[in-house]
């Protein structure tokens, strides 16, 4: 069973002004201590994952040198998609899963934005897998973390039996 990450490298650089700017947005920034930016960071923690299918980037247009040149760095290849328009979140995915079944895949798709903080690369590759079954059936996987404090900003995951 394949696994095709579908990576969403997109943003207006306006919610970390004034580092991240429209001309350089959130996932073309390097955190504090780190040598590689976001989308880079998720690349590589793919790879380190062992989830090694070739992964869709789905940036903007307006973004297509960065995100050439964060590829080129690392010596990763992807398939790249360039909105010509910002359409938000559901648009991006929808473009991603569109061309991964036109490469003729039946795989599953990790969907995957470049700003998640995942320090253990290789305990979230086997939690991939594990829940890779479970996806096969038919159902939508959500991976997520306990909170810490309430925030209406990102919703709430009812869990229910494993």
């Amino acid at each position: 069973m394949t696994i095709v990450p579908i990576i969403l490298s997109g943003g207006a650089g306006t919610r970390l002004f004034p580092l991240s700017t429209p001309e350089r947005p959130k996932p073309y920034l390097k955190p504090v201590g780190s040598s590689h930016n976001l989308l880079q960071r998720t690349l590589l923690r793919l790879k380190e994952a062992r989830i090694e299918e070739r992964p869709i980037i789905v940036a903007s247009e307006a973004d297509c040198a960065l995100v050439s040149e964060s590829l080129a760095q690392i010596q990763i290849a992807a398939d790249v998609l360039l909105e010509p328009l910002r359409r938000d979140t559901a648009a991006a995915v929808a473009a991603g899963l569109l061309h991964a079944k036109g490469r003729g895949d039946d795989s599953l798709l990790l969907i995957l934005a470049v700003d998640h903080h995942i320090p253990d690369a290789k305990a979230f590759g086997v939690g991939v897998r594990e829940a890779a079954p479970l996806a096969n059936d038919q159902n939508i996987v959500i991976f997520g973390m306990k909170p810490t404090a309430p925030s209406d900003s990102f919703g709430y995951i009812e869990c229910g039996a494993p």
